[in-house]
């Protein structure tokens, strides 16, 4: 289980705010415009950039102080590239970047949305694409696209 504690990050003018938990096992995406903060959030969750302020929690654990290789985590950016071979062990979480919300909605059972430097989530993919809040309607289109 991933917690985000009252997180804040910034990145020079940029600050982005989390305050959420991401249950433990399956595929989740995280998807959001350009300039959203999709690698802020990650790059805060990987440990290569300190938080402002909240915490970063990962099975209760603070992983503060944590170098990037000492982190259950990792960051891999794709693409295009979808995994259909890919499996988890039981218990593992993969976590997907992409800038293609058709991605999400393909591999993903669950979504975190960053846009505006806000990150929230998560959401079950199906509902959100089926009939997505009138904020992310121009993002993911009627209907999510």
């Amino acid at each position: 289980m991933l917690q985000l504690d009252a997180l804040t990050l910034r990145q020079g003018a940029f600050v982005l705010s989390a305050d959420l938990t991401l249950p433990g096992g399956g595929v989740t995406a995280v998807i959001g415009p350009s300039g959203g903060g999709k690698s802020t959030l990650l790059a805060g969750i990987a440990g290569f950039l300190t938080p402002s302020q909240g915490r970063i929690l990962w099975q209760g654990r603070d992983l503060a102080g944590l170098a990037p290789g000492q982190r259950p985590v990792s960051i891999l950016f794709q693409d295009g590239n979808l995994f259909a071979h890919l499996t988890l062990a039981r218990g593992g979480t993969l976590v997907i970047v992409t800038h293609q919300p058709q991605d999400a909605r393909a591999i993903a059972e669950q979504v975190l949305v960053v846009a505006g430097g806000h990150a929230s989530g998560p959401f079950v993919t199906g509902p959100l694409f089926d009939a997505p809040p009138p904020d992310l309607v121009g993002y993911l289109g009627p209907g999510g696209g």
